[in-house]
């Protein structure tokens, strides 16, 4: 029975903390005659193997850090993009309530100078009705024109015009300073409400908006119409002056209207602003959920690095104690088998004793490693649990945060879609007044009020139609915001789901690590007790080691010499053998050449034989085409090719060792011989 080293006692060997010179001690151990089937090529293959998957690990676990980095600087700038997008989308927004002010100041200054164009026409007919009334006069007498009674009566008439035209223009001058005041207010109103309108569109109740427009449209064209027909009723109705009546209380209520309008406003900014805040506390929230399940992440990796390590010093125990059981082993085998002199016998009890001595400083010296890595394993991994319980903590309370942001949000955005129904109400009602007042101001002008009527109508329609499709367009837009809004709500949704289900998998994982944690503990207190058993055993075997250091050195070398000697008997034995070999050929080329008469016949055997002799001698089918310049021996090239790649590189008749570059080609040496002898046989 012979005991040879595993696989696994080579891979340990090498990559738990062993020191180069130790790993020279072993391959001598290999070469030397304790393990005579296992050879020093297949050891260090075996190794080169080991190291080489060593190697791939690390780069595998450097390209999985490099690919986590790339992820998160992905996630970092998807964040950034989502920024920049919303605040594109608020400029959008912004501008577009700009240009929609702009329109309603140059409707309203168109309107103002139409009324001033009807204003001027008016003036130029009744001066051109003066002129006509003073042309037929005969003015050849000019004093007696002057002192008559319809000279002074028109002078009159002409003074009071004057002072009636100082007085229009004053009133005229007054109202454009009125006008100048409505159309601020006017501007004010309409900036308010687009910024009630962005902050209504911001809080994704675009569907109800859309319903109310509709209605709206249906009411204002149903209106229109009503008051089309009213208007073609008011000349027919005898009770105008109760109308104009009621206008008068509406203009007087109209100062107070505004104030409260104005409240309703302010009340509105607040709103926005609390709803603002609200957005901002919801996005602080979501980046330090990011965080925690960052951090919760990084404690997990941890912890994972800590079982592998675990691991790995479990497996150094189960190395060590396989080892001190092959030392064991090698020891007795070394007392039944041994036929050597008792000096051979000596040197071989001092190496294995120095080999154990060495194996157990080794133990020693791990064994205390194993206790510190073990006991900051145990620490780091309660930190983490601890860290793990308060990460957990604080994400239910920022969830409870996060919801009641949520609800706050539902409740703003409530307020702001009945305070906005309000605006629009009270809009139509300032409208209706603006009307009735022009209308009032129309009636002072008798003489053109049914043109002046028409023409404020026409112009009407012309707003309403261009109101509806204003609307339309803004129905579209808030159709395409209301999908945006959808599909990133469907988003978030599906986000917190997987957070969620995240959250499950690492508390099923810490249930699992405490488990094996416990485990363990309990294994861990087993190898303790038998490394305390280890030590106490190789502690009788350090005193041995120092007196056997030196003769180890010595058995080396006489070891060494003798497989010398070994290969060289090997060697002389195969060269007695081919020797044999060919005189046995000798012995049957010469009883054939007695038997066979005719001198063809043995040309021909003769021929058989040289081609006999060509032939590699391993497959026995292929002619002999290189030859190993250590031993001289020739085969073909294949077989000699399947040799150095199996690694073994010894010659396949005498066992005796080379390299690829004694490797030699004959092809033209043996070519030429054939071709002579073919020659001579013709």
């Amino acid at each position: 029975m012979k005991i040879l080293l595993t696989n696994q006692d080579l891979l340990i060997a090498c990559f738990d903390g062993y020191s180069p010179s130790e790993a020279v001690f072993l391959s001598r151990l290999l070469e030397t005659g304790t393990t005579e089937r296992s050879s020093a090529g297949t050891a260090a293959s075996q190794i080169e193997e080991g190291s080489s998957q060593h190697i791939g690990s690390c780069d595998l676990k450097s390209k999985v850090k490099i690919l986590r980095l790339a992820d998160g600087n992905l996630h970092l700038k998807h964040k950034l993009l989502a920024g920049e997008l919303h605040s594109h989308r608020d400029i959008d927004a912004k501008s577009e309530a700009d240009l929609r002010n702009l329109r309603g100041d140059l409707e309203t200054t168109a309107a103002g100078l139409e009324e001033r164009n009807c204003k001027l026409a008016i003036l130029k007919s009744e001066r051109a009705e003066g002129k006509g009334e003073f042309l037929p006069l005969n003015l050849k007498n000019v004093k007696r024109i002057c002192s008559s009674r319809p000279y002074l009566m028109l002078k009159d008439q002409l003074a009071k015009s004057k002072a009636n035209v100082v007085q229009y223009h004053a009133l005229y001058e007054k109202l454009q300073v009125e006008k100048g005041n409505l159309a601020w207010r006017e501007k004010d109103t309409h900036i308010r409400k687009e910024l009630v309108d962005f902050f209504h569109q911001a809080s994704a109740i675009a569907d109800s908006r859309i319903k109310d427009l509709e209605a709206d449209i249906e009411k204002c064209i149903k209106e229109k119409n009503w008051i089309e027909k009213k208007m073609e009723e008011v000349p027919k109705e005898p009770g105008r002056i109760e109308i104009i009546a009621e206008f008068e209380g509406l203009i007087y209520s109209f100062p107070e209207e505004m104030c409260s309008m104005q409240n309703q406003f302010s009340r509105f900014k607040e709103d926005a602003s609390d709803v603002h805040s609200l957005r901002a506390d919801v996005k602080s929230l979501a980046h330090i959920l990011d965080c925690k399940a960052m951090e919760l992440e990084a404690f997990s990796l941890r912890s994972a690095e800590q079982n592998a390590e675990i691991q790995k010093l479990q497996a150094v125990v189960r190395g060590l104690k396989e080892t001190i059981s092959d030392l064991k082993l090698f020891r007795e085998m070394y007392r039944c088998e041994s036929t050597d002199s008792r000096e051979v016998d000596e040197a071989r009890n001092g190496e294995i004793k120095a080999w154990a001595y060495f194996r157990s400083l080794i133990t020693s010296l791990d064994g205390q490693n194993l206790e510190s890595q073990l006991k900051a394993s145990i620490e780091a991994e309660v930190k983490s649990q601890q860290r793990l319980a308060a990460a957990e903590a604080e994400i239910g309370d920022l969830r409870q945060k996060l919801e009641a942001s949520k609800r706050d949000k539902y409740r703003f955005s409530d307020d702001l879609k009945h305070e906005h129904e309000d605006t629009e109400a009270y809009l139509f009602e300032i409208e209706s007044i603006g009307h009735a007042y022009d209308d009032i101001q129309s009636q002072n002008l008798q003489f053109l009020r049914q043109i002046a009527e028409r023409d404020e109508y026409d112009m009407k329609g012309v707003q309403a139609t261009q109101m509806r499709d204003a609307l339309l367009m803004k129905k579209r837009y808030l159709e395409r915001i209301n999908c945006q809004n959808k599909a990133t709500v469907r988003f978030y949704d599906t986000k917190a789901a997987r957070i969620e289900y995240q959250l499950k998998s690492y508390a099923d994982q810490i249930r699992r690590f405490s488990k094996i944690r416990a485990r363990r503990t309990v294994t861990l207190e087993n190898t303790q007790k038998r490394v305390l058993y280890v030590r106490k055993s190789s502690q009788q075997l350090r005193d041995t080691i120092e007196e056997s250091q030196s003769k180890l050195d010595i058995s080396t070398v006489s070891v060494a010499e003798l497989q010398i000697e070994l290969e060289k008997a090997r060697f002389e034995k195969k060269r007695i053998e081919e020797d044999v070999e060919t005189l046995r050929r000798k012995t049957k080329r010469l009883k054939l050449h007695s038997k066979v008469s005719s001198p063809t016949e043995k040309l021909l055997q003769e021929l058989g034989e040289y081609k006999e002799i060509l032939k590699c001698s391993i497959c026995l089918d292929r002619s002999k085409e290189v030859f190993i310049a250590k031993c001289y021996h020739l085969f073909c090239s294949h077989c000699v090719q399947r040799v150095i790649e199996t690694g073994q590189l010894k010659c396949p008749e005498c066992a005796a060792s080379f390299e690829a570059s004694d490797v030699k080609p004959v092809e033209a040496k043996w070519k030429v011989y054939y071709r002579r002898r073919r020659n001579k046989i013709n």
